[in-house]
């Protein structure tokens, strides 16, 4: 645990009077989970390494946290393709 707050009914009430005395209304600790783990996974674009650090026990868990969005995939994929090109150009190098 990264914050030692005791109890778990002790952390739902400290956590509750932090978010009142924000002036927050409807912030749960479940949409700090879920923003916390989309943007993990924009950094970690592996589901496995995600479920690992999210703190998951399967893949299908994650769907409740992540939903990408179009540009995510798309960047995803222009990484990849770089990657699998510098590869090529390793194994065909120029004379």
């Amino acid at each position: 645990m990264i914050f030692d707050a005791g109890t778990e009914a002790a952390f739902s009430v400290r956590y509750g009077c932090l978010v009142r005395s924000a002036g927050l209304k409807d912030l749960t600790f479940h949409d700090l989970r879920h923003e916390a783990t989309s943007r993990l996974a924009k950094l970690l674009p592996n589901p496995l390494d995600l479920k690992h650090v999210a703190g998951k026990h399967d893949l299908k868990s994650l769907d409740r946290y992540y939903q990408p969005v179009p540009e995510d995939i798309s960047r995803q994929i222009e990484d990849a393709k770089r990657v699998l090109g510098m590869l090529a150009e390793d194994e065909n190098p120029k004379e």
